[in-house]
């Protein structure tokens, strides 16, 4: 028996990985890629692009179709806040130039608005996101904090520097749960019931959000079931198995194995069917 079981986690590789969606071709030194969320209730993650004159996110997680577009000066970054600072439910935009004279700019996702814009050409800003003490609600008044760090520029002695906390219309109750609940470790739980006829239920557990997949084998290591949960959020998910094949078929009485794909680790646990 434990020879059998060897070969189907030497096997299990070939069977975990499998093309799913593939960006359009971009220069190497034409800007960045990647993915952005702009809401956390719903979870709602998107593709973004970024040249050097506008940053454009998409409708969607694996799509190229734009749904908003901010310009860019030469010397610009971005960044999507982990939190939705204006009230209306979208996650906003951090846009600086980090350069030499340092400017920050809190922009509306949904509108393209400025919500906060420092420029004050006496002063450098930078906004201060992972800080030691830093949380979204530094005084517990319900609304998110901004805080900037300020210091004179150009940079002459005597040197000092100043900390700014913009209080915004950001709620903070929603974040503060979030970062409470949110599981320190992948967690992949017995299923339950164990044994069970004819369906049972999968629970797992990811700290950050990530691709899933959950694959179910036999004992000879083929497999059974596949879901492929795409983009999730971190948190606790489950998934119920009915005890049928990728093509709809009852499987047999017997032992089974499930397991959980996540950023390239696989955890795996052993489950009963008995018809």
């Amino acid at each position: 028996m434990k020879h059998k079981f060897f070969l189907w986690i030497c096997l299990l590789p070939s069977f975990a990985i499998a093309q799913k969606w593939i960006s359009p071709t971009y220069a190497l030194n034409d800007g960045d890629d990647g993915w952005v969320v702009i809401r956390n209730n719903p979870y709602d993650v998107r593709f973004y692009r970024q040249t050097a004159t506008s940053v454009q996110i998409m409708s969607g997680t694996f799509d190229t179709t734009v749904a908003f577009t901010f310009p860019l000066q030469s010397n610009d970054g971005f960044n999507v806040l982990p939190f939705d600072v204006t009230g209306d439910g979208y996650n906003d935009v951090e846009i600086y130039d980090h350069s030499s004279h340092y400017t920050e700019r809190i922009v509306d996702l949904v509108s393209g608005n400025d919500y906060l814009k420092l420029d004050d050409p006496s002063y450098t800003y930078e906004l201060l996101l992972s800080d030691n003490i830093y949380r979204p609600d530094m005084d517990n008044d319900g609304h998110i904090d901004l805080i900037f760090r300020r210091s004179p520029y150009p940079g002459v002695a005597p040197y000092y520097r100043q900390l700014l906390v913009y209080q915004t219309n950001g709620l903070a109750t929603s974040v503060a749960n979030q970062l409470s609940t949110q599981p320190k470790s992948i967690n992949l739980q017995q299923n339950y019931p164990n044994p069970f006829n004819p369906e049972t239920k999968i629970r797992f557990e990811v700290p950050t959000p990530s691709s899933v997949n959950i694959n179910i084998y036999d004992i000879n290591g083929r497999i059974v079931r596949g879901f492929d949960l795409a983009f999730q959020p971190a948190g606790t998910h489950e998934v119920y198995w009915d005890g049928k094949n990728n093509n709809g078929v009852s499987v047999a009485t017997g032992t089974y194995f499930y397991t959980l794909n996540m950023n390239g680790q696989s955890f795996t646990k052993k489950m009963l069917l008995l018809r």
